[in-house]
């Protein structure tokens, strides 16, 4: 009997050892092998022709605008921006080095240093569902000023939003909503209608230069974040967090199950098996 569970037991062993290998290999697989990226353009003045890894990928890039989102391999990518139709081989105006993670969602956007000068800023995305009838709103200052406070509909939302830094905050659906940016409490941006749609979020760049008078706004939104309306909202505080095990740990325990199950199957049919007489 002892023999009998021994082997079961071992028969679970060894499926479970050889199969992890395996079902690791898919989870790894399976995560996203990209990295979302929307390029956008906050140069006032200043049609770019954009380089990755030296070559030519955005010709003739007009200010405020923007790429629709790009799915990029994860990895190191040079980005030179330059005048266009510059030589190829000239000094760039802006360039730097950005290194892209799997499964994240970026935000890259050629703004203005506090001095006015070209400045590469990239900007992690989050991608938290937002309640229902709610929407969420982020200011990211890229202006050549050092901070900004944000109004809607005349009331104060964020009253500093640093340079190069970024404010954020959940609002009720809807609008249009008048939105305003002033500087050292003077209105400097705005008026401008904004709608925030349920399950969207609505990022506002304050861009342009304060001392050129090309202060303005720009717009990104990123949509189908609504979170179910039966779904349970947490807090922040994980009180109410729920446990999840990871794919390979669930499919070694489903392994694990039918290899007991076939070692108790194996089992039993040996049991049946009639016994023979010693010879006479």
């Amino acid at each position: 009997m002892r023999k009998a569970r021994f082997s079961r037991a071992f028969l679970v062993l060894v499926v479970v050892v050889a199969m992890a290998p395996v079902w690791a290999a898919f989870e790894a697989q399976a995560r996203p092998a990209t990295t979302t990226v929307t390029v956008l353009h906050a140069l006032p003045g200043f049609t770019a022709d954009v380089y990755v890894n030296g070559k030519l990928t955005l010709s003739g890039f007009e200010p405020e605008t923007a790429t629709d989102p790009l799915e990029l391999p994860a990895g190191r990518y040079r980005i030179e921006i330059r005048d266009v139709g510059a030589d190829p081989t000239s000094e760039p105006a802006l360039a730097g080095t950005v290194t892209l993670k799997a499964g994240e969602n970026l935000s890259i956007i050629a703004g203005l240093t506090v001095d006015g000068d070209p400045q590469l800023n990239v900007f992690r995305n989050g991608l938290t569902r937002v309640p229902p009838g709610r929407a969420r709103l982020i200011v990211r200052n890229v202006a050549d000023v050092a901070s900004i406070g944000v109004r809607l509909d005349g009331k104060r939302v964020f009253g500093s939003v640093p340079h190069g830094d970024q404010q954020k905050a959940q609002l009720e659906a809807g609008g249009p909503y008048q939105l305003e940016a002033t500087v050292s409490g003077d209105i400097a941006i705005g008026a401008e209608d904004l709608m925030l749609q349920e399950g969207t979020v609505g990022i506002v760049y304050a861009l342009g230069s304060a001392r050129g008078g090309t202060l303005d706004f720009m717009f990104q939104t990123i949509r189908e974040l609504q979170s179910s309306p039966t779904s349970v909202l947490t807090g922040d505080g994980g009180l109410a967090t729920t446990l999840a095990l990871p794919a390979w740990a669930l499919a070694t325990m489903m392994l694990a199950a039918l290899g007991f199950g076939v070692a108790t199957v194996l089992g039993r049919r040996r049991s049946r098996d009639p016994i023979n007489p010693p010879s006479q």
